[in-house]
């Protein structure tokens, strides 16, 4: 059997489906997936998915891309242990430059890195040391808003907020939490222009975790909720938002003690849970992806091989979409990417040859996001576009609101449009973005 498998692995894409596919399996070597309490996500360009794994030529880990066909899988980075070891977060891109972190380092006191790394691979930098001082030990990857990068780390009482321009000057610690504002900051953080917003994964009044929120110069803390375990305990991964709502998950908590999605409004009001998990439902790994229609992740089902699943935001239509059997994947562990046609994500385990883990696309299924708006009302154009778009109705009465996210569900830019025609200038780097307005999320390609 496992020569069936390793034959079809040499002839390329292993299609296991009409709507799965493997499109690399990792070997060690040239990087393996990482695990599954890491805050890891695929990166796409519109070109090239980036990422980074363990193992690689030195064992410290890798950065690697690869086409979303499978092909020109290349290791673009390998840790030695120096300049880092564990790159364990979702990479951020400002166009030119890779950003990212890892969970420890060999030298500088063993705290990890903040690192930028060019698309081609090439002018490697660590710009930031954590001395276990200043932080050490990061659990998420950062954001920027174009001047500073954001992060979390371990570190000070119970973990700290951190922001670094992006050629390694101007690091400050922004907050230090202490227990009762919250212990150990969880994933990555969103910021929606004015607020960051993030979880611990324990603290609060229950030492269960809380959502909190605070402004970039580090004033304006608040938290937003603190977990009771009844509506979730230890959340995970990031928060993601659809411009009304913050989306997130527990690990553990609820009515099942087997985690739970929650929403709540970016004020601290609304909080209620979306879904329950169950023993059948598994326990959720990461975050949620959102594409207008469903949300999405990832969870540990069917006896820990992990499943793929999508769910309505008021909790309605929970399904199974991918079943991983150990030959096509096990243990689903990083948040899951869209490029409007297929979900891309990685396996911690499984793929039939190396047991190392796979990088898969999934058929997405649905029509939440689609290039032009179905009713004819609204245009937008160019896409793909180079630094604008131009959005233009029909119905010269409109007044609509208007959000961009970015794969991850991070908000980027909102605002109204009152003209007829609209032009947006889109400050960010080449990938793929999202613009919501009206019950519409359309895909929009930048390309640089």
């Amino acid at each position: 059997m496992k020569n069936i498998i390793f034959l079809l692995a040499l002839l390329g894409t292993i299609e296991l489906s009409a709507q799965y596919a493997v499109i690399h399996e990792f070997d060690y070597t040239n990087g393996s997936s990482i695990n599954a309490f890491t805050d890891g996500a695929l990166l796409s360009d519109g070109t090239y998915l980036y990422g980074t794994g363990g193992g690689g030529t030195n064992g410290a880990g890798v950065i690697f891309k690869i086409k979303p066909d499978g092909t020109n899988y290349t290791v673009i980075h390998n840790f030695d242990g120096v300049n880092g070891e564990g790159p364990n977060a979702h990479l951020t891109t400002d166009g030119i430059y890779l950003f990212g972190t890892t969970y420890s380092c060999l030298s500088g006191n063993g705290g990890g890195v903040i690192f930028k790394i060019k698309l081609d691979g090439t002018n490697f930098t660590v710009i930031h040391y954590f001395d276990g001082v200043n932080g050490y030990e990061t659990l998420g990857g950062v954001v920027t808003d174009g001047t500073y990068l954001y992060g979390m780390t371990l570190g000070g009482t119970a973990g700290i907020i951190y922001k670094i321009k992006p050629d390694g000057t101007g690091f400050s610690v922004i907050f230090d939490f202490d227990l009762t504002s919250g212990y150990i900051g969880s994933g990555t953080l969103l910021l929606d222009g004015t607020y960051l917003y993030g979880t611990t994964s324990l603290g609060g009044a229950n030492d269960f975790g809380v959502i909190f929120k605070i402004k970039p110069d580090g004033t304006s803390f608040t938290k937003l909720y603190d977990f009771d375990g009844i509506n979730g305990n230890h959340p995970m991964g990031s928060l993601i938002t659809d411009g009304v709502y913050l989306y997130g998950m527990t690990q553990v908590g609820g009515t099942n003690d087997n985690g739970v999605i929650f929403k709540i409004k970016p004020d601290g009001t609304s909080f209620s849970k979306v879904l329950d998990f169950d023993l059948g439902a598994g326990s959720p790994i990461q975050s949620l992806l959102l594409d207008g229609t469903f949300l999405y992740g990832t969870n540990n089902a069917f006896n820990g091989w992990g499943a793929v699943f999508k769910v309505k935001p008021d909790g309605t239509n929970y399904t199974f979409i991918h079943q991983f059997n150990w030959v096509d994947g096990l243990c689903p562990c990083t948040t899951l990417i869209s490029d409007g046609t297929y979900l891309y994500g990685t396996t911690n385990q499984g793929g039939g040859v190396n047991d190392s883990g796979v990088i898969f696309k999934l058929v997405q299924n649905t029509a939440g996001i689609e290039e032009i708006n179905s009713t004819g009302e609204i245009s937008v154009f160019p896409n793909p576009t180079a630094e604008s778009i131009t959005i233009e109705f029909f119905k010269e009465t409109d007044e609509e609101k208007y959000i961009i996210f970015d794969q991850y569900g991070r908000k980027l830019l909102e605002g109204c449009v009152t003209e007829s025609k609209t032009t947006l200038k889109l400050p960010f780097g080449s990938g793929i973005y999202y613009l919501k307005i009206r019950d519409e999320v359309m895909k929009v390609m930048v390309e640089r």
